[in-house]
This record gives structure tokens, C-alpha cells and sequence, in this order.
């Protein structure tokens, strides 16, 4: 019996098609990954003490990204083409190789600064292994959506693990079997790095992504429970002793109601209420020395400004004497010489002349983040870096603008943050890796590929 040609041809359209259809989204364990891949910052303790030196020992990101090397990397597929901000980070994280390499095999002393170089390359190349993963792992709007809500989930985490370090009245922790860190009153780490630099930069990102997620709800009654979701996972920047965590969460809301036109609602009704009830006395506005007894934050602010000098907001604003921009800074890198524009100072071991004698800077710099490429890596790095922020702000407000709910969320969400952090990082260190911060460095550039990636259409197509 001869087969119909016609029932033939459809039965192999229909093959043709079931086949483009299985590998869109790829295997459920790879977006499985991805989601836990996310959660994973929001507890950066170590989970096992291996060595006296804390950033060498195991986080829950290493063990969730070697676990993606072993069962996800083999099953990957590589997609038609990576959004250009992953393809400029990577850019950005060889040439600091390059670096490192160079002034650890030419320049740097092995155990003041070289270790400690190379060290911060595998931190940055491990992530950056992630983030390819991660830019690899097909999403949809609906997943893309879900990823909004890990992130919401991790800031919800760390909220709750600070409410009983805020509530000891200070406390110790465990960073090395050789270190143990005192906290003053008030102060908060939750279950991050050891410096606020960490907690303060995380809580604002998981606020404005519970700002988006409420703004874009398509069910209006969960929008007032995410917006207190917002306040809340916000309070821990707020107390925790970092200046720029403050400043980030107040940006975040107030560039939230300029980017979220349904959130305006919230906004105006949470002022009435507020207005009403100072005027009626029922609360009273706290003194500026009440603040400063609930929140370190705030009394840092205080002590900080009233002092002034390099770590003021003008010494690290301003073309002031104390300030990176002013002419005398540059002189701290004079054993570096021409070497500096070039290669940068010394890649995460910067030596530098301080009382006659030569010390290395190891782990962190100067606090701006647009200055500390080319400290870290010269003038291609600071090119570089400036691309990848070009990307950045172009393939966000590209994929905001569209029409789809689902698939902009995240890149507001996103959006909203990075473009707090644009400003906070004026004087702030809230970016880079190093300054205790762990892997949030590779999170953010994670969230960012991730918001600005194409999604997949249900034949296979990205759009």
C-alpha cells in the first residue's frame, strides 16, 4: 500500500516542528539551575572553614556553580548570539587577566600582592563561567518572571536572618577558625559578606524588583502586599551602616515612581496618609540623633560629614583636596610610573608608597566604580567598562518599552537599580568585586544579562 505523500509531508511538518519545539526552553533541570543559581546570593556564609584566609573558603555559589559545570555546561546550548553585555563583560574580565598576569609575573611580590591578584582572576573567571551558563539557560517571559521572584525571595531571606542580629544588641561572627568579627548595636550583615558594603547594595536590587513586580502585577490585589514586600526587604540597607545602601534605597523608590506609572497610586497614598497623621499628631518626625541611635547607617552619615576629609560625600564627590578626582591623588600611585594607564596599578594588589615605605592594597580601591577599572586595569579597561554600561542602558530600555508584561518586569526591575546604582556609585563601592562584598558583583552582571536577553517564542525563535 503506497503512503498518501500529502499525509506524509504533514506528519514530517509536524515532526519538523516538535523537534524546534523540544529544545526551545531546553531541559527543565537547566532553568531548575538558574533559579537556584539566583537564590544563591542571598546567603554568602562560608559553609565550611578550609583556610584562615575567608574569601578562599566555600560559599553556596561555588557549590551551585560547580554542580551547573558538572550537570548543566555538557547539556547547554549555545544561543544564536549573547546579548552584547555579556560579550563586553567577558572582554572586560580577559583584559584584567592579562593584567593580573603581567604585573604577577613581572612586578608584583608573590605573597605581599601576587596571590592575591591571581586570586581575585579565578573569582572573577568562575563568575564569569556562571554568567555564560546563566546567558545560556533559553527563558521566556513566564521565566524571566519567576527569576523577578527569586530575587524578591532572596531579599525577603535576608530581611528575616537581620531581624535578630538588630534586635542582640551587638554580636559576633565567625569568619575564619582563626577570626571572629564584633558588631556594634544596630549594625547588620544578614547573611551576606562580612562588610555592610554587601548588604547594603543587595536589599535595594530585591526592592526594586518587588517595586516592578507590584507595578506590573496583572492582579491588582497582590500589588499592595509587594509593595510592603518592597519596604521590608529594604530596612536592612537602611541600618546597616553603609552610606551608599541608605542613599540606593532612596533612589530606588524615587526613581521607582517615575519608571512605574501604576506604583504613583501607592506613592500618593502612603504621602496623604503620612501628611495626615503628622499633622493630626498622631506621629511625631524623629530628631536627627533619634535616627542616628536606630540606624548606623545614618550616624555614620553624621560622624562622616561633620568630620569631612576622603571619605565625606565631598571627598568622594567633588574635585576637593581629600578626593579621588583631586590632583594630588595620583601621586599615590608613583611607584606604579607609566605603567599605570597602561596595565593599571597593580590588579586587585595595588602597591602603594605610604610612609616611606611600599605596602599592597590587596582586595579593594578607590570607592567609584567608574574610576576603579582604570585603576584595576588601565585604559582599556575603563573603555571597556564604559561599553558594557553603554549596553547595559540601551538593551534595558529597549526590552522596558515593549509591550509584554512578563518579559519587561525584570528589565525595570533591573533597571531601576542600576540606574540608583549609576549615581550611588559615584562614591560608593557597590559593583566590583572585593570590599567583602563576595560574588554580588557576579550577580548583578548575571540579572543583567539575564533582563536583556531575548526571550524564545514558542517555535524557537528569539524576538
Amino acid at each position: 500500500m503506497v503512503e498518501n505523500p500529502f499525509r506524509q509531508q504533514m506528519t514530517l511538518e509536524r515532526g519538523a516542528a516538535s523537534h524546534r519545539v523540544a529544545p526551545t526552553l531546553g531541559s527543565t533541570w537547566h532553568f531548575v539551575w538558574l533559579c537556584l543559581l539566583v537564590l544563591s546570593f542571598c546567603y554568602e556564609l562560608p559553609l565550611a572553614f578550609l583556610t584562615s584566609y575567608d574569601r578562599v573558603n566555600p560559599r553556596l555559589f561555588d557549590v551551585v556553580t560547580f554542580m551547573g559545570i558538572a550537570t548543566v555546561l555538557p547539556g547547554l546550548r549555545k544561543p544564536p548570539r549573547f546579548p552584547p553585555v555579556f560579550r563586553t563583560w567577558a572582554y572586560l574580565i580577559i583584559w584584567f587577566g592579562f593584567c593580573s598576569v603581567v604585573w604577577t609575573l613581572l612586578w608584583l611580590d608573590w605573597d605581599e600582592g601576587g596571590k592575591f591578584s591571581l586570586f581575585y582572576v579565578y573569582r572573577f573567571g568562575l563568575g564569569l563561567i556562571a554568567i555564560f551558563m546563566a546567558a545560556c539557560v533559553p527563558l521566556d517571559a513566564k521565566r524571566k518572571r519567576i527569576i523577578c521572584y527569586c530575587v524578591v525571595l532572596g531579599g525577603i531571606i535576608v530581611g528575616l536572618y537581620a531581624i535578630p542580629e538588630y534586635r542582640s544588641g551587638g554580636w559576633e561572627r565567625q569568619i575564619t577558625d582563626e577570626m571572629v568579627k564584633f558588631s556594634p548595636a544596630g549594625a547588620v550583615l544578614g547573611p551576606l559578606g562580612a562588610n555592610y558594603f554587601h548588604i547594603g547594595s543587595f536589599c535595594p536590587l530585591a526592592a526594586a524588583m518587588a517595586l516592578a513586580l507590584a507595578g506590573f502585577s496583572r492582579r491588582t490585589v497582590w500589588r499592595w502586599p509587594l509593595f510592603v514586600t518592597a519596604v521590608f526587604v529594604s530596612w536592612p540597607a537602611l541600618v546597616c551602616g553603609s552610606r551608599a545602601g541608605l542613599v540606593a534605597v532612596v533612589l530606588v523608590f524615587t526613581i521607582a515612581f517615575f519608571a512605574i506609572r501604576t506604583m504613583r497610586l501607592f506613592y500618593l497614598s502612603l504621602g496623604l496618609l503620612g501628611l495626615v497623621l503628622v499633622l493630626a499628631g498622631v506621629i511625631h518626625l524623629p530628631s536627627t540623633d533619634t535616627l542616628a541611635e536606630w540606624s548606623v547607617s545614618v550616624a555614620r552619615l553624621v560622624r562622616l560629614e561633620e568630620k569631612g576629609g576622603e571619605d565625606s560625600f565631598a571627598g568622594r564627590t567633588t574635585v576637593s583636596e581629600d578626593s579621588y578626582l583631586s590632583p594630588e591623588y595620583p601621586k599615590r600611585y608613583a611607584w606604579q610610573g607609566w605603567l599605570l594607564p597602561f596595565l593599571g596599578g597593580g590588579f586587585y594588589a595595588v602597591p602603594q608608597i605610604q610612609g616611606g615605605e611600599l605596602v599592597y592594597r590587596c582586595g579593594y580601591g578607590i570607592h567609584n566604580i567608574y574610576l576603579f577599572p582604570f585603576e584595576q586595569g588601565g585604559i582599556v579597561a575603563f573603555i571597556l567598562f564604559f561599553r558594557f554600561l553603554y549596553y547595559c542602558v540601551r538593551d534595558l530600555i529597549r526590552v522596558a518599552l515593549r509591550s509584554d508584561i512578563e518579559d519587561k518586569t525584570l528589565a525595570i526591575g533591573v533597571g531601576v537599580f542600576f540606574a540608583a546604582l549609576m549615581i550611588v556609585g559615584w562614591g560608593g563601592q557597590v559593583f566590583w568585586q572585593g570590599f567583602g562584598t563576595e560574588n554580588y558583583n557576579t550577580y548583578i552582571v548575571i540579572l543583567l544579562v539575564l533582563a536583556t536577553k531575548p526571550v524564545v517564542d514558542p517555535v524557537g525563535k528569539a524576538v
